[in-house]
């Protein structure tokens, strides 16, 4: 664990192979709804979030008192497929707007509040983007900068994290990442905001 943790503290992200069993993504199928980002209202979707914050890789990474905070599903087919340009995550949702000139960008979501918080706010979370089948060079992978959380980065010295399915790739949301299209195949991901 600590040498995964010390990996994830220099590049801003870990991959982490079988947090779920083929079985598990099975029972989830019938479950998700895509194109939601309000998951965590569903029982199934806190049981996964406990599931995932406990697993030891993670928890390892995590402050005791962290939890869920949204999920997110995504679905690319290759009758829906986009292209995501090299990005930072800054916006998260809210309980609840307050008056400070550090929360920028307000937007409401699903009827949800968002907002962008202070740099020392986004530093604190943790992405777990759980792979729900194998992402390969075919299917979109992310591509992410190592380091870029912490600084400029570069998209000349982006990787690809191409994982198993039941694997997750962990990061910290102010890491440069982008995607293209896929080229065939389908690629689902659970997109999990740890706060």
């Amino acid at each position: 664990m600590k040498e995964g943790r010390e990996k994830f503290l220099t590049d801003g992200y870990l991959l982490v192979e079988n947090l779920l069993s083929v079985d598990y993504i099975g029972v989830l199928q019938s479950k998700i709804k895509a194109g939601t980002r309000n998951l965590l209202s569903t029982q199934w979707c806190k049981i996964l979030a406990n599931k995932v914050k406990n697993h030891p890789a993670i928890q390892s990474l995590l402050p005791s008192d962290s939890r869920a905070v949204q999920c997110t599903y995504f679905c690319k087919t290759e009758n829906a497929n986009w292209l995501v340009a090299p990005h930072r995550d800054k916006a998260i949702p809210v309980s609840q707007r307050i008056s400070s000139p550090h929360w920028t960008a307000w937007s409401v979501k699903e009827g949800v509040r968002y907002a962008q918080p202070p740099r020392e706010v986004l530093e604190q979370l943790l992405a777990v983007r759980l792979h729900l089948e194998a992402n390969t060079v075919h299917n979109s992978p992310l591509r992410i900068v190592p380091g870029s959380h912490t600084s400029a980065g570069s998209v000349r010295t982006e990787v690809a994290c191409i994982i198993g399915a039941g694997g997750a790739v962990v990061m910290r949301p102010l890491a440069l990442h982008a995607s293209s299209k896929l080229l065939q195949g389908n690629r689902r991901v659970l997109h999990f905001l740890f706060g």
